[in-house]
């Protein structure tokens, strides 16, 4: 729980620009991008800030769920995409809002978006699947002696 208030608290550092801070053309956007390869069937979560992008998501830390943050660099426009580099190469298409994604072995993936118009959208969406992940966490532990 600690290290969720952390991570959001962390994001929320990001949200609003820093006057004389650099400027990205999408900052103070997200994505909730739902891709047919999702394990959990939860969205990705992306903010852009500073000209960086910051990936939210859901993990398990023994029973609780968490909201951790994972920096993924600085991103870059052209007129029709915006690229950012991690583990894998990704690109959003600015029209379709579908985006690409290349790890470094070749495998590829792709995902539709949603933009999120302000943090707190994008902070609802995660919030709301976070919830969901949690209630089935306490419904499995229902009636543990242990």
């Amino acid at each position: 729980m600690m290290r969720s208030l952390i991570a959001i608290a962390a994001l929320v550092a990001f949200v609003p620009a820093k006057a004389g801070a650099p400027s990205g053309e999408v900052d103070g956007k997200g994505i909730i991008c739902h891709s047919e390869e999702s394990v959990t069937g939860e969205p990705e979560w992306y903010w852009f800030a500073q000209k960086r992008v910051t990936q939210s998501y859901i993990e398990i830390d023994g029973t609780t769920a968490e909201v951790l943050l994972r920096d993924l660099g600085e991103y870059e426009t052209t007129p029709t995409s915006v690229k950012w580099y991690a583990s894998r190469s990704y690109e959003l298409d600015r029209k379709s809002l579908i985006y690409w994604f290349v790890d470094g072995n070749g495998l590829w993936g792709s995902a539709r978006c949603e933009i999120a118009d302000t943090w707190e959208v994008l902070r609802d969406s995660i919030e709301t699947f976070k919830i969901r992940r949690q209630q089935a966490i306490d419904e499995q532990a229902k009636g543990n002696k242990i």
